[in-house]
């Protein structure tokens, strides 16, 4: 098996490491205060998320990343980011997602040697604090 479908099924698997299970923005927090006990507390959090933050937010800036990278417009991919980054309500949640995006980049180069990863692995490093 080759070509996109491995590629996504190795982006749709649980163990690739990009930490995404490391991560719940808020739900263990909510899940402590209270605020989620049943499933169908569970089921609304869900729906916020797939709505407010994959439908409004993540979605739509990952199509402009995908533009942006594919271009390669370096400038744009670095201003999306920034302003992802900053949409972020919280550091925590800024500097996991960075976090994952690093994790990500720097596993699929390996899997799928890029020259154009390379470059945005340059650029991502370069974001990381000292």
């Amino acid at each position: 098996m080759t070509g996109p479908l491995l590629a996504l099924l190795h982006l749709c698997d649980s163990l690739f490491p990009i930490g995404g299970f490391g991560y719940s923005d808020g739900l263990e927090a909510a899940t402590a205060a209270g605020l989620v006990e049943t499933p169908a507390d569970l089921q609304a959090w869900l729906d916020v998320c797939l709505d407010e933050v994959v439908g409004r937010m993540d979605g739509p800036a990952a199509l402009r990343a995908w533009a942006a990278f594919d271009q390669p417009d370096w400038q744009a991919l670095c201003a999306l980011d920034d302003e992802i980054t900053a949409m972020r309500p919280a550091s925590a949640t800024r500097r996991s997602n960075r976090a994952m995006g690093l994790r990500l980049v720097t596993t699929w180069s390996a899997l799928y040697p890029d020259g154009r990863l390379e470059h945005l692995l340059d650029l991502a490093r370069a974001l990381q604090p000292a």
